[in-house]
């Protein structure tokens, strides 16, 4: 059911049935909508109150749910942040408000020493952690509607591929708010420019109608190298170009993924999708293992968020099918220079 939903949230349902729910679902982002701004409103008056940890707080949000690829420009901020000794917290809802989610692991693994907390309540677990520990900044990941948190920074990233949906909000479209909102963020970065390159212009149009002035930073998600789920062996990009291969991803946008490996791979057999957070049981594994044999493919190639999730299922990739995740990190088209001024400015006043 809920894939369904999300199916026809993001028009990829049509139909009698499919139309019925829409129009169900567009009334019930009607209500969502009040209610939401209901809320702003209580925040900007003060009826509601935004808390403060005292500490520079830098935010990484979006307008829509999932996928535009937040998860590495938290990764690369903390990571410059840490090249220059600054203490750096991250703190997360994580995947339902749990502390086991696929990004907070994933952060984890790529960031030595940078504390990562997670829980729906994230300032108290911030103050908790303040009391016996020192801290020089908190990066707030998935922040923009966590208005319970001051922020000295709001950095929005928008997909290139897909910046509004269909321009309706939960649960008829995939906005959390409406895109006049934006107007809110102090940064705005443009995530898979090279991929959703046709749709820049449009996106900046956008911004200037809503009446958002602040500057945008064109980013993209450069693939660095495979490395073996199992062994953590590392492959150069380019290594199976000839190959033959199936993929698996249970991500936000499994297209974007599918994109990047455009040119990096021989033939692409099968693509498994899976709903963004899913949780692999053995018996998927033994599906796409089963597939692979019958294909006489000897590569599955997944991504880093879904690869923290398969490594439990690694003792069943055997017999000659190995599973590698491609590792991406983000680049810099346009306006890194101002990112990192703003970034380092909070730490220097």
């Amino acid at each position: 059911m809920k894939q369904y939903i999300y199916q026809v949230a993001t028009d990829q349902k049509q139909g009698v049935l499919a139309f019925l729910v829409g129009v169900m679902l567009k009334l019930l982002s009607y209500i969502f909508f009040f209610l939401s701004s209901i809320r702003f409103l209580g925040y900007q008056k003060g009826l509601l109150k935004s808390n403060s940890l005292g500490k520079p707080v830098i935010s990484i949000g979006n307008l829509t749910l999932g996928g535009v690829g937040k998860t590495p420009i938290v990764e690369q901020i903390a990571r410059h942040l840490k090249d220059k000794k600054f203490k750096v917290v991250i703190l997360t809802r994580g995947y339902k408000g749990g502390t086991q989610g696929d990004e907070v692991k994933m952060l984890e693994e790529n960031l030595e020493n940078v504390v990562v907390l997670a829980g729906a309540n994230r300032y108290h677990r911030a103050v908790t952690y303040l009391e016996k520990n020192d801290v020089d900044v908190f990066i707030l990941d998935d922040g923009f509607q966590h208005l319970k948190l001051e922020r000295d920074l709001d950095v929005v990233a928008i997909d290139a591929m897909d910046p509004w949906g269909n321009g309706s909000l939960l649960p008829r479209g995939i906005l959390r708010e409406a895109i006049s909102s934006i107007k809110r963020a102090d940064v705005v970065l443009i995530t898979k420019s090279d991929l959703g390159e046709r749709n820049l212009n449009n996106i900046k149009s956008k911004l200037h109608e809503v009446g958002c002035q602040v500057p945008v930073v064109l980013s993209t998600h450069s693939p660095q190298c495979y490395l073996d789920v199992k062994t953590q062996a590392s492959y150069e990009l380019g290594h199976f170009q000839s190959d033959k291969v199936c993929l698996i991803s249970s991500i936000g946008r499994p297209e974007a993924f599918e994109a990047t490996l455009k040119g990096e791979v021989g033939r692409v057999e099968k693509s498994f999708r899976f709903m963004d957070h899913y949780d692999y049981a053995e018996s998927d594994i033994r599906t796409i293992l089963n597939f692979c044999k019958d294909h006489d493919i000897q590569t599955i190639i997944t991504t880093q968020k879904d690869a923290v999730k398969l490594k439990r299922w690694s003792s069943l990739f055997s017999e000659g099918i190995r599973c590698v995740y491609l590792k991406i990190n983000i680049s810099f088209l346009e306006g890194k220079d101002f990112l990192f001024e703003r970034v380092d400015s909070l730490l220097l006043r």
